[in-house]
C-alpha cells in the first residue's frame, strides 16, 4: 500500500467514519455557502434531497437507494434502467469488454470504483453519468485504453487512475474543471495527460511511477494557487500534496506554468530524466515543504527563479538529515534558480549532492536568502525545531558552506546547525 493511502486508512478514515453520516464538510466551516450540486445526508427528508438532488426529483422510479457491487453481467440487472444510485457502485472482476446496462445512470451518491476487470477496454455505457459525489477510482484494468464514456461527467470529489497497463490517455475526463485531489499512478503506457486539459482547480495532485509519461502539458489549465479546500463532501480526507515521483521519461515540469502558489507540500523525487525545473517559473510561494531529491539528471534548479518564500522546509538531496551520507541529486552542480528566495520559515537541508560545486551566493544561487527559521515578520518558529544541514556534498567547498551558516546565524537563525563532510579544498572570498 502506498504511503499516502496508508495515512488515510490508518489515521483519517477511522476518525471520519466515526462521525454521523460520514459527512463533515460543514464541520469545518459553518458559514460556507450551500453546495447546490450535491452533498452528504444526515437522514432527514430535506437533507437526503441534497445527494443527487435534482436527479432524484427527476427519477423517483429509477433510483437505487443503496450501494451496488457488479462482479458479473447478471449483477447489472439489479440497477439496469436506474438513473441514480445513492450509495457506491463498484465494478470489479467482470469479464466484459465494455459496460452494458448502465446507460441510464446519471448520478452516484458516493463512490464509483472500477477495478481489476481484465478484459475491459473502454467505459462505454456510462455516457450519461454526470455526477459522482465521492471518489472515482479506476485501477488495475489491464486492457483499458482510455476513459471514453465519461464525456458528460463534470462533478466529482477525488479521482485516482492507477495501474492500468494499456492506458494511453485520460480522454474522457475533459468535462472536469474542479476536483479536490488527483492521483495518476503507475500507468505504464500513459504518455500524456490529455483529458485533464480543462482542469482549473485542485487541492492536490500526485503524478507517480508512470514510466512512459513524457510531459504534463495538459495541466496548463491549472492556475493561481493550489489550495486545499473542503467544498466537496469527501474532499477533506485527502492529502495536501503536489508530488511528481518516479516518472522515468519526464524531462521537465511544463504544465505547472500558470501556478503561482502552493498551499501544500511539494515533492519532486526519483524522476531520473528531469534535467531542470522549467514549468515552475511563475511559482512565488509554498506554504509547505519543498523537497527535491534523487533526480539523477537534474543539473540546476532553473525554473524556480520567481520563488521568494517557503513556509516549510527546503530539502535538496537526501530526505533524512540524520542518516549517513547518501546520494541525492547526483548531477546537480549549481543552485542556479534560487536567486529570488528570501525566506525559509523552517529548515534548510542540502545533503548528498555529489556534483554540487557552489551555492553561487554572489549571483544566481542563494544570494538573497536572508531568513531561516523565520519569514522576517515575526520571531519565527521555536529554534529547536528548525535546522540547517549542509553535508556530504563532496565537491562543495566547506568554507562556502560555513559562509552560508555564518550569514544565516548572524541574521538571527538559532536552530540546530550541522555543516560538515563537504570538500575540504577550494577557496572562498
Amino acid at each position: 500500500m502506498r504511503w499516502w493511502k496508508l495515512l488515510l486508512v490508518c489515521f483519517v478514515f477511522p476518525v471520519i467514519f466515526s462521525l454521523p453520516g460520514a459527512c463533515m464538510s460543514s464541520f469545518f466551516d459553518e458559514d460556507q455557502e450551500e453546495d447546490t450540486g450535491g452533498g452528504c445526508s444526515f437522514g432527514t427528508e430535506d437533507e437526503e434531497d441534497e445527494v443527487c438532488g435534482e436527479y432524484i426529483r427527476d427519477s423517483q422510479d429509477d433510483l437505487h437507494s443503496g450501494g451496488v457491487v457488479i462482479e458479473d453481467a447478471d449483477d447489472v440487472d439489479q440497477i439496469e434502467g436506474d438513473q441514480v444510485i445513492l450509495g457506491s457502485l463498484e465494478i470489479t472482476g467482470i469479464s466484459l469488454e465494455e459496460l452494458k446496462g448502465l446507460e441510464d445512470l446519471e448520478c452516484i451518491g458516493e463512490n464509483l470504483i472500477i477495478s481489476d476487470n481484465s478484459r475491459l477496454k473502454n467505459l462505454k455505457g456510462l455516457e450519461k453519468l454526470e455526477v459522482i459525489e465521492g471518489s472515482l477510482i479506476v485501477e488495475q484494468n489491464a486492457l483499458l485504453n482510455d476513459l471514453t464514456g465519461f464525456e458528460r461527467l463534470f462533478h466529482l470529489g477525488y479521482v485516482e487512475i492507477s495501474e492500468n497497463d494499456s492506458l494511453t490517455s485520460l480522454t474522457g475526463l475533459d468535462g472536469i474543471n474542479r476536483v479536490n485531489s488527483v492521483v495518476i499512478y503507475k500507468n505504464e503506457s500513459l504518455k500524456y495527460l490529455n483529458g485533464l486539459d480543462n482542469l482549473e482547480h485542485t487541492g492536490g495532485i500526485v503524478i507517480e511511477d508512470n514510466d512512459s509519461l513524457v510531459n504534463m502539458e495538459a495541466l496548463k489549465g491549472l492556475s493561481g494557487t493550489i489550495d486545499f479546500y473542503y467544498d466537496e463532501p469527501w474532499g477533506f480526507i485527502f492529502p495536501e500534496l503536489v508530488a511528481v515521483l518516479d516518472n522515468d521519461s519526464l524531462v521537465n515540469l511544463e504544465g505547472f506554468n500558470n501556478i503561482t502558489g502552493l498551499k501544500t507540500h511539494f515533492i519532486i523525487k526519483d524522476n531520473k530524466n528531469i534535467s531542470s525545473l522549467w514549468g515552475l517559473e511563475n511559482l512565488t510561494y509554498i506554504l509547505g515543504d519543498l523537497t527535491i531529491v534523487s533526480n539523477d539528471s537534474l543539473s540546476s534548479l532553473a525554473g524556480l527563479y520567481s520563488l521568494e518564500t517557503i513556509d516549510g522546509s527546503l530539502n535538496i538531496g537526501c530526505e533524512n538529515s540524520y542518516s549517513d551520507c547518501c546520494e541525492g541529486n547526483e548531477s546537480l552542480s549549481t543552485l542556479h534558480g534560487l536567486a529570488g528566495l528570501v525566506s525559509i520559515r523552517h529548515s534548510l537541508r542540502i545533503i548528498g549532492n555529489g556534483a554540487l560545486k557552489s551555492f553561487e551566493m554572489n549571483g544566481l544561487g542563494l544570494a538573497d536568502l536572508q531568513f531561516l527559521g523565520s519569514d522576517g515578520t515575526d520571531a519565527g518558529i521555536q529554534p529547536y525545531s528548525a535546522e540547517l544541514v549542509v553535508k556530504c556534498n563532496h565537491m562543495l567547498p566547506q568554507c562556502e558552506a560555513e559562509q552560508l551558516r555564518d550569514r544565516l546565524v548572524d541574521g538571527g537563525f538559532g536552530g540546530d546547525v550541522s555543516v560538515y563532510d563537504n570538500y575540504d579544498g577550494g577557496t572562498c572570498e
